[in-house]
């Protein structure tokens, strides 16, 4: 019975790993009885205490067996070179997460620039567009509501538009004389 679940779950890890994969370990969880897949060897992998029967896949082949009794030194071995293959793989993965922060801070910082220069340009345009005397606008007379009042609403569409025109006008020549799509 017991020779039959292994078979199958070495049969179901060649399935599930693919020739890409590098070394996978492959157990069963005591606890739960489900069989886990990792690219990181389990903390007892070939240590003196012992833990879970384990599989060792390297391109979609067998290349360990902790159920194979091997000498001291050869554990040995085989447990340093795969907490070495993980410290590397950390390493890394460690160094990849350091290059998109770098990456990701230059590009904050060249939007930020970017943003900066429009907003100058934007300063310069709005300087050039404001009449060099201006004048302070005139204070409301009292007249006006009363006149407002008297308007009709084609009056005030007129008025309004006329002011819409005006504005697009003005937003033309800030732009530098380009066309406004409506």
């Amino acid at each position: 019975m017991h020779l039959i679940r292994y078979l199958v779950i070495v049969l179901s890890a060649l399935g599930a790993t693919s020739a890409s994969a590098e070394r996978m370990y492959q157990w069963v969880d005591p606890d739960t009885g489900t069989t886990q897949l990792s690219g990181k060897p389990p903390v007892w992998y070939r240590s003196a205490e012992a833990g879970p029967r384990v599989f060792v896949f390297d391109k979609d082949r067998v290349v360990d067996d902790t159920g194979i009794k091997l000498s001291e030194t050869e554990r040995d071995r085989l447990r340093q070179e795969a907490l070495i293959d993980a410290e590397a793989q950390r390493d890394a993965a460690r160094e990849k997460l350091l290059q998109a922060k770098r990456l990701k801070a230059a590009m904050e910082h060249q939007q930020q620039a970017v943003a900066e220069t429009e907003a100058g340009i934007a300063e310069a345009a709005a300087a050039e567009a404001e009449p060099e005397t201006a004048e302070p606008a005139a204070p409301l007379s009292p007249e006006v509501p009363a006149a407002a009042e008297e308007m009709s609403v084609e009056d005030m569409r007129a008025l309004i538009s006329a002011w819409e025109q005006q504005q697009t006008q003005q937003a033309k020549e800030t732009v530098g004389g380009q066309q406004i799509n409506k």
